[in-house]
């Protein structure tokens, strides 16, 4: 696949949740790194990034462990 992590992973996720919270991990436009939330808890740092990946980290375990992502997710 070519083309942005952000716009491989869109393509990817079939589950609409899913592709819900990619496309908010992950900036359009973003000046650093790939936009991602993880490259700005790795270059900010600060706790506002931190808190919204933990947030979102909890929320992919909870659809892993009721089983609702399927397919390519």
């Amino acid at each position: 696949m070519r083309g942005t992590a952000r716009l491989n992973l869109l393509n990817a996720v079939d589950d609409k949740e899913l592709n819900r919270l990619v496309n908010d991990l992950y900036r359009p436009g973003a000046k650093v790194g790939s936009g991602s939330t993880a490259d700005m808890i790795r270059v900010v740092g600060d706790s506002g990034h931190i808190t919204k990946g933990q947030n979102y980290l909890k929320a992919i375990q909870k659809m892993f462990v009721q089983d609702k992502l399927q397919g390519n997710d």
